[in-house]
């Protein structure tokens, strides 16, 4: 099943995408096609319909699927809820376009790059709906959660660099950028949580000649390491 937000201004209007075009009016067109290519008489299994993919479909689909796991890869590594969104949406761009397929040729249904281009943009326009939606309405307390973990992802990668640097005070500060690379993090959401941290009293960061920093900037050099006694708050 795929909800849509609905397409009428009011409380929920938070989609900065436009609105697929004909959106509704396709999907009804595809569904009461799709329902009469597939009806039987009663109590007969429906007809079985083979899509194929059209010309270099399977290379583009690949490509999503790739796109889509780094950034799911990403979100679960942040303790992000939204991870599995992301992991269904390939699935779901497949599932309308097949729709598509068979209402434009029920007898020799294709998936085209039309379709799959169609289907994205329906399942981006629901995405950025339920973002926008979640963004607005999810608890204070979840959002707090998902930080948490965050953080506490931060610190361990600290610890863990630390450990295996006793010896050099040096070595054993983490880079932010390989903090980042190491986590899959942003620029600008590394920089805000690292920089929660040290508010937090948790992490130290230093500039390159060796400096305390009272906080760190996306594009700036910065090393880290953890205080001793680091207890999330």
């Amino acid at each position: 099943m795929l909800a849509l937000p609905s397409g009428e201004p009011g409380e929920f209007d938070v989609v900065s995408l436009p609105t697929p075009k004909d959106l509704i009016p396709a999907l009804q067109e595809i569904w009461k096609q799709t329902i009469e290519v597939t009806r039987q008489p009663s109590g007969e299994r429906p007809n079985r319909i083979l899509v194929h993919l059209g010309e270099d479909v399977e290379t583009k689909l690949l490509e999503m699927l790739r796109a889509q796991s780094a950034e799911a890869s990403r979100l679960d590594q942040q303790g992000e809820a939204w991870a599995s969104v992301v992991n269904r949406r390939t699935e779901h761009v497949i599932k309308l376009a097949m729709l598509w397929a068979i209402s434009a040729d029920p007898a020799k249904p294709v998936i085209t790059h039309q379709a799959i281009n169609w289907a994205a943009s329906v399942v981006a326009y629901k995405e950025e709906a339920f973002s926008g939606i979640r963004a607005k309405f999810v608890t204070l307390s979840q959002r707090s959660e998902e930080g948490r973990v965050l953080r506490a992802k931060i610190v361990e990668a600290l610890k863990v660099e630390q450990a295996k640097h006793r010896r050099d005070s040096h070595w054993s500060r983490m880079r932010f950028r390989d903090l980042m690379r190491y986590l899959k993090l942003d620029r600008d959401e590394a920089a805000k949580e690292v920089n929660n941290l040290i508010t937090q009293e948790l992490i130290l960061a230093f500039d390159r000649e060796g400096k305390s920093l009272e906080e760190v900037q996306r594009n700036r050099p910065a090393l880290l390491k953890p205080r001793r006694t680091a207890y999330l708050k």
